[in-house]
């Protein structure tokens, strides 16, 4: 048989050549590489030992006496003592890995067959019983009306309460969200059933508006589960009973702007900035032209609405937001033409 690859040990092959010329050495290595691939011996033929060399007739007998004190020759065959030993090692390895991977092999086909046979059997047994019982009922009454097909509540699953009906696709969609949080994926249905009751306890539409942005955000990247879900649930409650005290025009009904010039206490806003001025009585033309720069009014109901409306000046109005995030959204999404001076209402 051919052996693939070669072991080399290449301190023993330098103890062993260290008086070769460079001629010698090549010469000697060419013949090491034929012999291995011939299986462990060539036969004793000079000519086709210098062919395999691909020396010429002069280099072969110049380096022939060297290269002979460190082969073991015979009549018959040329080959080399731990060579012989290296390639009845790999002969031997290779044969005991087949002798392993046939043993291995019967192995698995015994095993397969011995749970195969009564796994086999258990399902015709399975099968004839089911035919049977299906049977039965046929056999004994011909006339009886065919059974009526169960409602959606019997099959399995968690119902979703009859208050979060409408959601019961959105919620599906947040409890596969929530599972994937898991190492495994799953989540068990008494969670998911305790996690429902939760959001039972709030208004419909503050739940939509939570779960939706639980999954628009995508908070189960962050390995953040049902609990924050419902955080941010709770949090919505809260937002929609701001929006509800804002007034229809954006502005606080205790705020209302008065038919005359009201300054703006300086301690509790920024500083409107030097050019502007104050026009309060013009104020709901203000906040319309405000509200006309953005695209989506729905933008505008969710977070421009919190926002105060200070004054005008030509085409820039300035805008006081109640925190940094506010202030930072109505600069980017604000425009239609206008120049938008935003800035935040300081702390007390």
């Amino acid at each position: 048989m051919k052996l693939p690859y070669m072991p080399w040990y290449p301190g023993d092959y330098l103890a062993d050549t260290i008086h070769l010329s460079m001629l010698e050495d090549c010469l000697y290595r060419r013949l090491l590489d034929a012999i291995w691939l011939a299986g462990g011996s060539l036969p004793n033929i000079p000519e086709q030992l210098r062919r395999r060399t691909r020396c010429t007739e002069d280099e072969w007998n110049e380096a022939w006496p060297a290269l002979s004190g460190l082969l073991t020759v015979t009549d018959e065959l040329v080959t080399q003592n731990r060579l012989s030993r290296e390639a009845e090692k790999a002969v031997a390895k290779y044969a005991n890995a087949v002798r392993a991977g046939k043993r291995s092999a019967e192995l698995r086909a015994t095993r397969s067959t011995d749970v195969q046979r009564p796994l086999q059997r258990t399902l015709n047994e399975r099968s004839t019983t089911v035919a049977t019982d299906a049977q039965r009922p046929l056999q004994q009454d011909a006339q009886q009306p065919e059974p009526e097909l169960e409602p959606e509540e019997a099959k399995k699953g968690v119902a979703v309460p009859a208050s979060l009906a409408p959601l019961d696709g959105l919620l599906a969609k947040a409890r596969s969200a929530c599972a994937s949080t898991r190492k495994s994926g799953k989540m068990a249905e008494s969670v998911w059933q305790g996690t429902l009751a939760r959001l039972e306890q709030f208004d419909v539409a503050a739940v939509h508006d939570g779960v939706t942005r639980y999954l628009d955000r995508a908070y189960c990247l962050d390995g953040k589960g049902e609990r924050y879900m419902l955080g941010v649930v709770r949090g919505m409650v809260k937002e929609i009973a701001r929006r509800e005290s804002v007034h229809d025009d954006g502005i606080a009904a205790n705020a209302a702007p008065t038919p005359t010039p009201t300054p703006t206490p300086e301690p509790e806003y920024a500083t409107i900035p030097a050019g502007l001025t104050d026009q309060a009585g013009a104020h709901r033309q203000m906040v319309e032209r405000f509200k006309a720069t953005f695209a989506d009014p729905q933008s505008y109901d969710t977070w421009a609405r919190p926002c105060r409306a200070l004054g005008m000046s030509g085409e820039t109005i300035v805008i006081l937001a109640p925190n940094a995030t506010l202030a930072d959204w109505v600069r980017r999404k604000a425009g239609g033409g206008m120049s938008i001076v935003v800035g935040q209402l300081r702390e007390r």
